[in-house]
């Protein structure tokens, strides 16, 4: 744990994340009014993603992320600046791939 930020009116959490080829820092955001937590759940329980995802990985909305390539130190940032939980917005999903699906 990285300890909490506001982002966008929202309080967020900090974790790290690390390995030899390099360093992820997300901040989550786990409030009610959004739901991205749930597809992250529903995601958990597909084939594909059992066994994947560790017990202690945050649920949430991702609001803020930091990764850093070790190798060549370069750095990737994204943050969050504005969520409007009552958004009518549908994204056609059916172009992608299903996760587990074969290749």
């Amino acid at each position: 744990k990285l300890g909490s930020r506001r982002i966008a009116g929202f309080n967020a959490e900090g974790y790290r994340a690390e390995d030899t080829e390099g360093i992820v820092d997300v901040l989550i955001a786990n409030d009610p009014s959004l739901t991205y937590g749930r597809m992250v759940g529903a995601a958990s329980s597909m084939k594909g993603m059992r066994g994947a995802m560790p017990d202690a990985y945050p649920v949430g909305m991702l609001m803020a992320s930091e990764t850093t390539d070790k190798k060549s130190g370069d750095k990737t940032r994204m943050t969050v600046t504005s969520v409007d939980p009552r958004a009518n917005v549908h994204v056609d999903m059916s172009k992608y791939p299903k996760l587990g699906a074969s290749k």
